[in-house]
């Protein structure tokens, strides 16, 4: 019976198979899963390789950045791309491959190549926007009109970021002193969760999409890298494709993601969105204040033409007056004239009247009668008798002569 041989003999034979075997160091591509920065000062990391549009990786290997190393790499590569080493990020590295009795296989990270990180991103950015192209859907939510007024907001943000404070803050504190309701949806801005959360945000938002006039996506200021989680074909179908106005604030001065791009307005900064909302319903209260003064200036010159209208009218009604007046006392003159001229005519006429009456009177008064030689007799009673039958013998009569009476008996 053969003897065997032990873990630490077989691991010596496998370390120094591998020195013979391997060259000292390759350049290798892989993606970060996985990412560890400890205190000692070493980075730990996991990289896989996985085909396009798979989900599950086909190779995966365990690797380190010693301290001394990673102090040197970790700023260059910062500095270099504008981001920091992170998960979903693929790089280009140089690796010394080695293997440990307690540890197994490893790949000591000795150098990186930030060119390959940012011409892959570019790339995979290049395909995105070919892709929403071809859809026809890159510009679609750019054709939404803005609202005039904007007043319910939707906002996709993480609560923490400095970013969506700066925005609230600018917001509340607007110099035209208006009002906004605003509702904050909960979404990672940064990392391998910004896809799912932001995604299912929006679905939330799409059914309840008539509480809110505009969505708003904000996360502030950050590296350069870090654009490529909003570089993704999903959360970029999404929001082209979103029925609400989107605007969004990513936070760099620079570079234009592709969420930028298909948004319907991409402002550099979440305060610059903030602005851009106070102006557009600032924009609308101007056009109601130019509204405004137009009316009063159209209502102003109405009085002043209605104004004119009543001097001219109450003039023209004074000269109607006045000659209505005239013409009135010419009248009425006319009128006492000839009232004048009737009454003058009417005592005239009663006078000559009454002379004839009065002539007729006298000419009938019995003094007048008893001058002219006639008699007037009458009974004790002075009644006038004018018939034989009206006396009796022994009555008493009593004639009436013009100087004087004679009483006389009847026999």
């Amino acid at each position: 019976m053969e003897e065997g041989i032990s873990l630490s003999e077989l691991s010596e034979i496998i370390e120094q198979g591998l020195k013979k075997t391997l060259q000292p160091k390759y350049w290798i591509v892989g993606e970060i899963s996985e990412i560890q920065a400890k205190r000692n000062g070493h980075c730990y990391l996991e990289l896989i390789e996985k085909p396009e549009d798979e989900e599950n990786p086909t190779a995966k290997m365990r690797a380190v950045i010693w301290a001394n190393v990673y102090r040197m790499l970790a700023p260059y590569f910062e500095s270099e791309t504008g981001s920091q080493l992170s998960v979903g990020m693929k790089i280009l590295v140089q690796v010394t491959v080695v293997f440990h009795a307690l540890y197994g296989f490893s790949l000591q990270i000795t150098d990186i190549n930030p060119t390959y990180t940012i011409g892959e991103d570019e790339q995979r950015r290049l395909k995105i926007i070919r892709q929403l192209e071809e859809e026809g859907i890159i510009n679609l939510n750019k054709e939404i009109p803005l609202p005039t007024v904007i007043q319910n907001i939707a906002i996709i943000s993480s609560e923490n970021a400095a970013g969506y404070q700066d925005f609230m803050q600018q917001l509340k504190y607007n110099l035209h002193n208006i009002h906004f309701k605003t509702e904050l949806f909960p979404a990672a801005m940064q990392g391998v969760e910004v896809e799912k959360t932001l995604i299912s945000q929006l679905d939330e938002i799409f059914k309840r999409e008539n509480e809110f006039d505009v969505v708003v996506i904000i996360r502030g200021g950050g590296a350069r890298a870090d654009l490529r989680w909003f570089d993704n074909y999903e959360i970029a179908s999404n929001i082209a494709q979103f029925p609400l106005p989107v605007l969004t604030g990513i936070g760099h001065d620079k570079d234009q993601s592709i969420t930028d791009l298909v948004a319907n307005t991409s402002l550099k900064t979440p305060t610059a969105v903030a602005e851009f909302i106070v102006n557009v319903n600032s924009d609308f209260i101007a056009q109601l204040d130019d509204i405004k003064e137009n009316l009063l200036d159209i209502l102003k010159e109405e009085i002043e033409c209605q104004e004119n209208r009543l001097k001219d009218f109450k003039s023209s009604i004074q000269h109607t007056f006045q000659i209505t007046k005239l013409q009135s006392n010419n009248k009425l003159s006319q009128i006492q004239q000839n009232i004048k001229h009737l009454v003058k005519t009417k005592l005239l006429n009663d006078s000559t009247s009454l002379s004839l009456l009065e002539t007729s009177i006298m000419a009938k008064n019995p003094e007048t009668i008893l001058k002219q030689g006639y008699s007037l007799t009458s009974n004790e009673k002075g009644e006038i008798i004018r018939s034989r039958n009206q006396v009796k013998t022994n009555d008493t009569i009593i004639t009436l002569f013009s100087d004087g009476k004679v009483s006389s008996t009847v026999n």
